[in-house]
């Protein structure tokens, strides 16, 4: 609710009540892996191999399934997107208060990938997203391949509350 009122707060404000609004979520609230999809049984949240691969428990877990192309037709793969239910019903739950028109609640590090991957012709693409407590790595290939990886640290790590030595 606080978070609902304070969005109200700004739309109102800025005048902005009839514009569309699309979440872009960090890429530390979410882990993507890749599968062939010849590893998988079924494409479904309640597949084992799915499953051993989200951090959260399967009760409180989301899991959006992209089909990727490969460079050929047996090189086929299923991109996974977990998210913590909680965190995601939240964001719902803040919108549905807000009452404006929602174009989507997205990650936005798969998007910027796949734009990434159809513009460079290296096999490998890292991207790196630091925020100030920790790191996300998200690592790929240019034919649909991605995995993120957090690292325990971000930019808090190379802030220095002396000013004589930042």
């Amino acid at each position: 609710n606080e978070l609902a009122n304070i969005t109200l707060d700004s739309i109102n404000l800025l005048d902005i009540s009839e514009a569309p609004m699309l979440v872009i979520l960090s890429s530390s609230f979410f882990t993507l892996h890749t599968f062939a999809t010849s590893d998988l049984k079924q494409v479904s949240q309640t597949d084992l191999k799915v499953q051993s691969k989200s951090p959260f428990l399967p009760v409180n877990t989301l899991v959006d399934f992209l089909r990727v192309s490969g460079n050929s037709k047996s090189n086929e793969f299923v991109r996974t997107i977990y998210a913590q239910k909680d965190f995601i019903d939240g964001w719902t739950s803040t919108l549905e208060i807000i009452d404006v028109p929602i174009i989507g609640l997205v990650p936005a590090a798969p998007h910027v990938f796949d734009a990434l991957a159809q513009q460079i012709t290296e096999d490998i693409i890292v991207l790196i997203d630091i925020e100030s407590l920790f790191t996300t790595l998200l690592i790929g290939t240019k034919f649909g391949k991605l995995t993120s990886y957090k690292v325990p640290f971000g930019s808090s790590l190379y802030i220095s509350s002396d000013q004589n030595k930042s």
